[in-house]
């Protein structure tokens, strides 16, 4: 499993972790973002 697709696939479960803390905006960068994941 890549880690787009393991992001994808916790997406909800980060964005309900991430609003408890209260963030709002949650954006993926870097390496990541631009598909050059190792």
């Amino acid at each position: 499993m890549t880690l787009k697709q393991l992001i994808q696939d916790k997406r909800e479960d980060i964005l309900k972790i991430a609003t408890k803390h209260g963030a709002f905006n949650v954006r993926v960068f870097g390496s990541v973002a631009r598909g050059e994941e190792i």
